[in-house]
């Protein structure tokens, strides 16, 4: 049985805040999703069902949100996973494979929520002021009769936080690591007795590379995958977010592939008739009132959940207004009386494969004076991000590749 780890209630809100921007991605060997991809998206090797990753994701976020243990985890996955057939060994398209068991639940358990921990502590590590404050980071592992000779030959190493041995050396560094970091100011140092130490040997072994096959280097101490630092790729991965839109990932099923029609050729008594059109907000501000108004939202009601046609649930928060109308030039506030139509009666739902991970895209068209389009993505908490394109079906054509869910 893998090392298992045990929580203690109350975790970093860091870290579970970051787990749960994550999205979803498929994949069916572990070495499929390198690196940063693990960051961006939560998969489960030969997990290929949404309900299966979305299953183990609710029972890990319980896990951190109420600090239950991996016997409970079990416990209560266990028989969801069985009744749903994803359990035991299994033939596959011609490959007998592994899916749940007590073992898979077992490292399931530890690598995302030491993961996660690891980079809720990396994130406040680095803040500004902490980072000033304590600008010394030092690498230690537990030293019990599990750890990994290497792992316990840079315990005690002290090094400066920005040092270029975090981009690789930062824990988790491999499978059931348990090593952590923690940071000192100049008086600890003192008071320790500690000092920055020599920089440690970057020995290196040639190991297969898992994904091309190939025999290269590696990280003496590291396993394959996991020599890079998940904190600090996090934190770029917020970076990204706020500079540009995600993409849609190539080679994806489409439209075409589905005999679905050109969008430029859905006729009018196929599209739902346009509901009216609201009043653009003086600001930001103006335009989360409108929205709130929309949706029936005060501080005494903050949010709505929505059963859409698919059986999901959206929810609408209060909260979250502020940034659906943060892009002023869009003035997105006008068409709050698009979103549950689209939700409840959309043309077509598509479960698409972002950078980011799998959204989920409803699709409505409309009719009327306006003859809008919207696209509305349902992120895994619920959330909702829509978007609206007036009079170009060309370019909703885009977006309509992955896999069908629903469609008209």
């Amino acid at each position: 049985m893998a090392a298992v780890l045990d929580l203690k209630p109350m975790p970093p809100e860091e870290a579970l805040n970051y787990f749960r921007q994550k999205g979803y991605r498929f994949s069916w060997r572990w070495h499929e999703m390198w690196h940063e991809d693990h960051v961006k998206a939560f998969t489960v090797a030969k997990a290929i069902r949404l309900d299966i990753l979305k299953d183990i994701r609710d029972e890990l976020d319980r896990a951190m949100s109420e600090g239950t243990t991996f016997e409970d985890f079990k416990k209560n996955l266990t028989p969801i996973l069985q009744r749903k057939g994803w359990w035991g060994r299994k033939m596959v398209d011609g490959e007998e494979v592994q899916l749940g068991s007590p073992r898979r639940l077992a490292t399931i358990f530890d690598v995302n929520i030491q993961t996660a921990y690891s980079v809720g502590h990396y994130r406040a590590m680095t803040d500004p002021d902490v980072l000033e404050a304590r600008p010394y980071w030092r690498y230690v592992a537990v030293n019990d009769g599990k750890t990994r000779p290497q792992h316990r030959a840079w315990h005690g190493t002290v090094l400066p936080a920005d040092h270029p041995w975090w981009k690789t050396h930062y824990p988790p560094n491999g499978w059931n690591c348990r090593c952590t970091v923690v940071s000192l100011s100049e008086s600890e140092m003192r008071r320790d007795g500690l000092r920055v130490t020599p920089h440690p040997d970057e020995d290196t072994v040639m190991r297969r590379d898992p994904r091309t096959g190939e025999i290269r280097p590696f990280p003496k101490g590291i396993d394959p995958g996991w020599d890079y630092n998940p904190g600090k790729a996090s934190v770029l991965w917020d970076q990204e977010k706020t500079a540009r839109d995600m993409k849609i990932l190539p080679d994806q099923k489409t439209w075409k592939e589905y005999g679905r029609p050109d969008l430029r050729q859905v006729p009018i008594d196929e599209r739902l008739e346009a509901p009216e059109l609201l009043a653009a907000g003086k600001d930001a501000d103006d335009a989360s009132r409108i929205l709130a108004n929309a949706f029936g939202l005060s501080e005494s009601k903050k949010f709505i959940d929505i059963d859409t046609v698919d059986g999901d649930k959206a929810i609408i928060h209060i909260d979250r207004l502020q940034h659906m109308v943060a892009s002023r030039l869009d003035q997105r506030e006008r068409y709050a009386n698009y979103i549950l139509p689209t939700l409840q009666n959309p043309y077509e739902i598509w479960l698409t494969d972002f950078d980011d991970g799998l959204r989920k895209q409803y699709i409505g068209l409309f009719s009327g004076r306006r003859d809008l389009l919207v696209s509305v993505v349902l992120r895994r908490d619920g959330s909702v991000v829509w978007n609206m394109m007036q009079s170009d079906d060309r370019r909703l054509n885009n977006n309509r590749m992955g896999y069908l869910l629903y469609g008209k």
